[in-house]
């Protein structure tokens, strides 16, 4: 270890690092730098594979020889591309994918995309915090049909979908910055859950259950007449709860239509989801009685226009949230 003295403020410099008493007290409030560079290898990583940067010598007093390099401007492309051509990181979950997958709600199943970190509290998505790429929850935006359905006050209840599996006709993941389009929550990405719109008017129902009280089901129903198409799906599933204070009750209601017309189609939409959920050692395990309910619920309506003049616009009515915390009385 020695000092020297550069821009008159005193430097430390270690060679190693020493396990005495005295080093801490010779790094404070100075500049330390541990480890020497020989110049033989600055130079050995300066050869032709990074001539686009221009190499300064600057030599001191000393024996050390510091090497600068200038800064370089990285860009995505050379010429100025629209959105839809640049090349962006895209996954697309199809139906086929979805049905092979062994996820019974839209959050695990959002688990088995590359990128995508899912943080979930209960089972079957009672609550999920989802980020991309080293965002957090509340740097991406969640799209339901393209409609922003963003949850206004915390991204810790953004996940909250109003729809099931069974609605889903595929899931679009957008990775990276997308303010441009999708609003300035998207800083990390995008996630797009397209749902099914049938040509046939059926009926379809399922029912499930498990362990601790665990008993669900939903149905789906669909009419078509004419260029008119309507959906309306629900369900309901509910848990005693493995553990105490993890019992939950989740009410979901979706209903979508579709006007088609040779000049303009018009589609509209309606989502409602209701959760009451224990959520045991949920934030903190100092409070483990702690209940919650959350309703949500939003009405929106696109319009898009064909042929010569090409519009699209989208009127979003609705999109509120009552969330409620309180302590729970358990005997």
């Amino acid at each position: 270890m020695y000092k020297q003295r550069q821009n008159q403020q005193m430097t430390v410099r270690f060679h190693q690092l020493h396990r005495k008493p005295y080093s801490v007290f010779c790094s404070l409030k100075k500049e330390v730098r541990i480890g020497v560079l020989a110049f033989a290898t600055l130079a050995f990583a300066n050869t032709e594979s990074v001539s686009a940067q221009t190499v300064h010598h600057v030599s001191d007093s000393s024996s050390d020889t510091d090497v600068e390099m200038r800064e370089v401007e990285v860009t995505a492309s050379r010429v100025p591309l629209p959105l839809s051509q640049a090349a962006r990181m895209v996954t697309v979950l199809d139906r086929e994918a979805i049905a092979a997958a062994p996820a019974q709600s839209v959050n695990d199943l959002l688990k088995y995309v590359m990128g995508v970190d899912v943080r979930q509290r209960g089972d079957l998505g009672i609550q999920t915090d989802i980020s991309i790429r080293g965002g957090t929850f509340d740097q991406i935006t969640l799209l339901l049909n393209g409609v922003n359905i963003c949850d206004p006050q915390t991204g810790h209840n953004a996940a909250d979908f109003p729809v099931d599996l069974n609605d889903i006709e595929r899931i679009e993941i957008l990775e990276g910055p997308a303010g441009r389009v999708y609003g300035t929550s998207s800083l990390s990405g995008a996630i797009n859950i397209v749902t099914q719109t049938d040509s046939k008017s059926h009926v379809a129902a399922y029912m499930g259950g498990g362990s601790y009280g665990l008993a669900g089901g939903g149905a789906r129903f669909n009419y078509t007449t004419g260029k008119v198409s309507n959906q309306l799906s629900g369900s309901l599933n509910r848990s005693d709860g493995a553990t105490a204070n993890s019992d939950f009750k989740t009410r979901k209601a979706f209903y979508q239509g579709m006007f088609t017309h040779p000049q303009a189609d018009v589609k509209w939409q309606a989502g409602y989801s209701d959760k009451d959920y224990g959520a045991n050692t949920f934030y903190s395990a100092k409070y483990p009685n702690q209940f919650e309910h959350t309703r949500k619920y939003f009405v929106s309506v696109q319009a898009e226009t064909k042929g010569f003049l090409h519009l699209l616009l989208v009127l979003n009515l609705g999109h509120t949230l009552d969330l409620r915390h309180f302590i729970r009385a358990l005997n």
